[in-house]
Protein backbone atom coordinates (compact mmCIF):
# COMPACT_ATOMS: atom_id res chain seq x y z
CA UNK A 1 0.00 0.00 0.00
CA UNK A 2 1.39 3.21 -0.99
CA UNK A 3 1.45 6.55 1.36
CA UNK A 4 -1.36 8.28 -0.58
CA UNK A 5 -3.74 5.00 -0.62
CA UNK A 6 -3.06 5.08 3.43
CA UNK A 7 -3.58 8.37 3.69
CA UNK A 8 -7.33 7.59 2.07
CA UNK A 9 -7.77 5.01 4.01
CA UNK A 10 -7.23 7.14 7.25
CA UNK A 11 -9.08 10.26 6.10
CA UNK A 12 -12.11 7.62 5.65
CA UNK A 13 -11.60 6.20 9.01
CA UNK A 14 -11.25 9.76 10.69
CA UNK A 15 -14.24 11.21 8.16
CA UNK A 16 -16.43 8.27 9.90
CA UNK A 17 -14.83 8.88 13.17
CA UNK A 18 -15.60 13.06 13.35
CA UNK A 19 -12.12 13.33 14.24
CA UNK A 20 -12.37 17.15 12.62
CA UNK A 21 -8.42 17.87 13.63
CA UNK A 22 -7.21 14.38 11.60
CA UNK A 23 -9.31 14.86 8.71
CA UNK A 24 -8.38 18.53 7.77
CA UNK A 25 -4.87 17.26 8.51
CA UNK A 26 -5.10 14.53 6.03
CA UNK A 27 -7.17 16.77 3.65
CA UNK A 28 -4.46 19.45 3.61
CA UNK A 29 -1.53 16.80 3.06
CA UNK A 30 -3.48 15.22 -0.13
CA UNK A 31 -3.97 18.54 -1.35
CA UNK A 32 -0.40 19.27 -1.05
CA UNK A 33 0.39 16.11 -2.57
CA UNK A 34 -1.55 16.42 -5.68
CA UNK A 35 -0.44 19.89 -5.74
CA UNK A 36 3.33 19.02 -5.79
CA UNK A 37 2.40 16.34 -8.91
CA UNK A 38 1.08 18.92 -11.60
CA UNK A 39 4.27 19.13 -13.85
CA UNK A 40 6.21 22.26 -14.33
CA UNK A 41 5.75 23.99 -17.34
CA UNK A 42 7.49 22.73 -20.19
CA UNK A 43 9.22 25.09 -22.34
CA UNK A 44 9.91 24.62 -26.10
CA UNK A 45 12.92 24.75 -28.01
CA UNK A 46 11.33 27.98 -29.50
CA UNK A 47 10.89 29.54 -25.96
CA UNK A 48 7.27 29.18 -25.57
CA UNK A 49 5.76 27.52 -23.02
CA UNK A 50 3.76 24.42 -23.70
CA UNK A 51 0.85 24.73 -21.51
CA UNK A 52 -1.63 22.54 -23.56
CA UNK A 53 1.08 19.75 -23.36
CA UNK A 54 1.01 20.07 -19.58
CA UNK A 55 -2.47 20.24 -19.47
CA UNK A 56 -3.20 17.12 -21.89
CA UNK A 57 -0.57 15.76 -20.29
CA UNK A 58 -1.71 12.36 -17.72
CA UNK A 59 -1.75 13.15 -13.97
CA UNK A 60 0.97 11.90 -12.21
CA UNK A 61 0.63 10.57 -8.97
CA UNK A 62 3.36 10.75 -6.32
CA UNK A 63 6.31 7.88 -5.05
CA UNK A 64 6.41 7.51 -1.48
CA UNK A 65 10.08 9.82 -1.62
CA UNK A 66 8.32 12.38 -3.25
CA UNK A 67 5.25 12.41 -0.44
CA UNK A 68 7.64 11.78 2.38
CA UNK A 69 9.00 15.40 0.89
CA UNK A 70 5.66 17.05 1.02
CA UNK A 71 4.96 15.80 4.28
CA UNK A 72 8.55 17.15 5.58
CA UNK A 73 7.47 20.29 3.46
CA UNK A 74 4.20 20.58 5.72
CA UNK A 75 6.10 19.81 9.19
CA UNK A 76 8.50 22.50 8.33
CA UNK A 77 5.48 24.67 7.18
CA UNK A 78 3.24 24.05 11.08
CA UNK A 79 6.85 24.25 13.19
CA UNK A 80 7.24 27.98 11.58
CA UNK A 81 3.65 28.91 12.24
CA UNK A 82 3.38 27.51 15.52
CA UNK A 83 6.69 29.85 16.28
CA UNK A 84 4.98 33.04 14.57
CA UNK A 85 1.59 32.20 16.51
CA UNK A 86 3.37 32.14 19.78
CA UNK A 87 4.88 35.28 19.27
CA UNK A 88 1.84 37.16 18.36
CA UNK A 89 0.08 35.66 21.63
CA UNK A 90 -2.65 33.50 19.58
CA UNK A 91 -2.69 30.04 22.08
CA UNK A 92 -6.12 29.49 19.70
CA UNK A 93 -3.78 29.08 16.14
CA UNK A 94 -1.43 27.46 18.21
CA UNK A 95 -2.65 24.26 19.33
CA UNK A 96 -4.66 24.04 16.03
CA UNK A 97 -0.98 23.90 13.79
CA UNK A 98 0.18 21.62 16.42
CA UNK A 99 -3.00 19.19 16.51
CA UNK A 100 -1.70 19.36 12.25
CA UNK A 101 1.82 18.71 13.09
CA UNK A 102 1.25 16.28 15.51
CA UNK A 103 -1.10 14.58 12.77
CA UNK A 104 1.79 15.13 9.82
CA UNK A 105 4.61 13.69 12.24
CA UNK A 106 2.40 10.73 12.50
CA UNK A 107 3.65 9.57 8.71
CA UNK A 108 7.21 10.12 9.19
CA UNK A 109 8.95 7.41 9.05
CA UNK A 110 11.31 8.12 12.12
CA UNK A 111 10.83 9.05 15.68
CA UNK A 112 12.25 12.94 15.75
CA UNK A 113 15.28 12.62 18.21
CA UNK A 114 15.30 14.39 21.41
CA UNK A 115 17.44 17.43 22.02
CA UNK A 116 20.14 14.91 24.26
CA UNK A 117 20.07 12.64 21.64
CA UNK A 118 20.78 15.58 18.97
CA UNK A 119 23.48 17.03 21.30
CA UNK A 120 25.10 13.70 20.82
CA UNK A 121 24.69 13.69 17.15
CA UNK A 122 26.05 16.97 17.16
CA UNK A 123 29.02 16.09 19.41
CA UNK A 124 29.96 13.18 16.87
CA UNK A 125 29.70 15.19 13.96
CA UNK A 126 32.16 18.09 15.24
CA UNK A 127 34.30 15.45 16.31
CA UNK A 128 34.11 13.43 13.00
CA UNK A 129 34.96 17.08 11.28
CA UNK A 130 37.75 18.20 13.30
CA UNK A 131 35.89 21.68 13.59
CA UNK A 132 37.21 23.61 16.63
CA UNK A 133 35.71 27.09 15.89
CA UNK A 134 32.39 28.53 14.83
CA UNK A 135 33.90 29.63 11.48
CA UNK A 136 33.75 25.77 10.64
CA UNK A 137 30.46 25.69 11.10
CA UNK A 138 29.35 25.89 7.88
CA UNK A 139 31.44 22.23 7.51
CA UNK A 140 29.93 20.62 10.37
CA UNK A 141 26.38 21.39 9.14
CA UNK A 142 26.74 19.65 5.50
CA UNK A 143 27.78 16.57 7.23
CA UNK A 144 25.19 16.81 10.29
CA UNK A 145 21.95 17.77 8.26
CA UNK A 146 22.06 14.70 6.35
CA UNK A 147 22.15 12.62 9.53
CA UNK A 148 19.50 14.61 11.13
CA UNK A 149 17.29 15.38 7.80
CA UNK A 150 13.83 13.53 8.94
CA UNK A 151 14.52 13.58 12.42
CA UNK A 152 15.24 16.52 13.60
CA UNK A 153 14.58 20.80 13.21
CA UNK A 154 17.48 22.40 11.84
CA UNK A 155 17.18 25.42 13.44
CA UNK A 156 17.45 23.65 16.70
CA UNK A 157 20.75 21.65 15.03
CA UNK A 158 22.53 25.20 14.07
CA UNK A 159 22.13 26.37 17.41
CA UNK A 160 23.26 22.91 19.08
CA UNK A 161 26.78 23.44 16.70
CA UNK A 162 26.98 26.98 17.23
CA UNK A 163 26.75 26.78 20.97
CA UNK A 164 29.34 23.74 20.87
CA UNK A 165 31.41 25.72 18.69
CA UNK A 166 31.55 28.52 20.88
CA UNK A 167 32.45 26.47 23.92
CA UNK A 168 34.97 24.20 22.45
CA UNK A 169 36.58 28.50 21.43
CA UNK A 170 35.97 29.42 24.90
CA UNK A 171 37.86 25.98 25.99
CA UNK A 172 40.93 26.56 23.78
CA UNK A 173 41.18 29.92 24.86
CA UNK A 174 41.32 28.95 29.04
CA UNK A 175 43.91 26.38 28.12
CA UNK A 176 46.13 28.87 25.84
CA UNK A 177 46.07 31.56 29.20
CA UNK A 178 46.91 28.26 31.43
CA UNK A 179 49.63 27.50 29.23
CA UNK A 180 50.91 30.88 29.69
CA UNK A 181 50.39 30.86 33.16
CA UNK A 182 52.10 28.17 34.05
CA UNK A 183 55.08 28.71 31.48
CA UNK A 184 55.45 32.19 33.78
CA UNK A 185 55.56 30.54 36.90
Amino acid sequence: MTLEEQLRADLNVAIRSGDEARKTAIRTLLSAMRYAAIPAHQERPDGEVADEEVAAAPPRTLDDAAALDVIRQLVKQRRDSIDAFEKAGRADLVAKESADLAVLQGYLPDKPFSEAELREVVAQTIAEVGASSPREMGKVMAALLPRIKDRADGRLASQLVRGALEADKRLKILDQRHERICAAL
